[in-house]
């Protein structure tokens, strides 16, 4: 006679499936990519030191990368401490923390666009040119009309028309057809001649717009992360198309039965420097780390 789990073991089970892949599709990978891609997410130096003492066996017991970051760094520290001294691994000082910088070919990525067509991106007026803002990063290139535009938070302004800030929807807000078999995300192959990044420009809204669509707006990679995760898989001798078509299944099927926060984190861009016009209806902005979906 076999025994029936409770079904509340199955729902968290379930819940903790569905965070890890949350993870994942945002760019923190807890899972099947922990140890090829970690060191390509880390931010700080106590972020490499958990990479680091997480790719020995005495780091197997670990959290995953986002529930270690969700703590303070003093917290970090006493988390790392027992394993990293069982590593021979040593923690960073207290007073050495620092940005940690983003390695790998994926750091120097930027989203590369062409222009739209003029009637497309329902311009009002010539777009005048941005000031210069010596504190801010450059303006990437993209859709040139993000320099008359005005970042307000959970909104942006360009001329008379409004972009919303998207965030994750519960299931009662989505039509139920977005969990059926014919709503797949299916990349298109790489074609003869063309460089990765301009691959990676050209799925990488088709991929925003699949996350939209089951109501995961703020569970999107950075294209930053996108382009990572893309190294992270090919270096393992992996298919970066198929594996993403595995993730968005496993996301419908996992969402489809859990509640969601409707935001991880209350921040919102810097300005509108770090955002730029994926489609004529999107704008998305980042700090390589956080992406964050205005929709039209």
């Amino acid at each position: 006679m076999t025994t029936q789990k409770p079904r509340w073991r199955t729902k968290i089970r379930r819940k903790w499936q569905f965070a890890g892949l949350l993870a994942f599709s945002s760019g923190v990978s807890n899972t099947a990519l922990a140890d090829a891609n970690c060191h390509a997410l880390a931010r700080t130096d106590l972020e490499a030191a958990y990479c680091d003492v997480r790719a020995t066996p005495s780091g197997k017991k670990l959290p995953s990368l986002g529930d270690f970051r969700k703590n303070t760094p003093t917290m970090q520290r006493l988390i790392l401490k027992k394993p990293a001294k069982k590593a021979g691994i040593e923690i960073p000082e207290q007073n050495a923390d620092r940005k940690h910088k983003t390695s790998g070919r994926a750091a120097d990525k930027k989203l590369s666009i062409q222009e739209p067509n003029s009637n497309e991106a329902r311009t009002n007026k010539s777009p005048p040119t941005p000031a210069s803002h010596p504190s801010a990063s450059p303006p990437r290139t993209g859709f040139s009309g993000i320099g008359r535009c005005s970042l307000l938070k959970n909104q942006i302004q360009c001329g008379y028309d409004y972009y919303l800030l998207r965030v994750n929807l519960q299931n009662d807000a989505l039509t139920p057809a977005v969990f059926g078999a014919e709503n797949r995300l299916v990349f298109p192959a790489r074609n003869t001649g063309e460089s990765q990044l301009e691959f990676l420009s050209r799925i990488y809204p088709q991929y925003i717009e699949k996350m939209l669509a089951i109501g995961l707006g703020d569970s999107t990679m950075s294209f930053t992360r996108f382009a990572a995760t893309y190294d992270a898989v090919e270096d393992a001798g992996g298919d970066f198309n198929t594996r993403f078509a595995a993730m968005y299944e496993m996301l419908k099927k996992e969402k489809s039965h859990n509640a969601i926060r409707t935001r991880y984190n209350h921040n919102y861009p810097q300005n509108i420097s770090a955002c730029q016009f994926l489609t004529s209806t999107i704008i998305v902005c980042d700090n390589v780390t956080q992406n964050w979906i205005y929709e039209r």
